[in-house]
């Protein structure tokens, strides 16, 4: 699957919202013999749960520049409306 090699390459967290819409976040995503694996870090342990690619209706990337963004604006307008 072509956004699963983009996961990959990317090394970012991964936010996968299944067909049934279950939502799995993972801190990156591996490809390992032919499989892909989602690495999550649960009480200070890694997990790598292996992914199947027919189960998974959307993947999206963490995106860090609209994160720095949303987390800043909304501050911005918390205060505003504080003061």
């Amino acid at each position: 699957m072509f956004l699963l090699d983009i996961a990959v390459k990317s090394e970012k967290r991964v936010n996968i919202k299944a067909k049934d819409n279950k939502k799995l976040k993972f801190k990156r995503v591996e490809f390992e013999n032919a499989q892909y694996y989602g690495i999550s870090k649960i009480k200070g342990e890694i997990i790598k749960s292996q992914l199947n690619e027919s189960e998974f209706g959307e993947i999206n990337l963490h995106n860090k520049t609209m994160s720095i963004i949303y987390g800043t604006g909304i501050g911005i307008i918390v205060t505003a409306f504080s003061a």
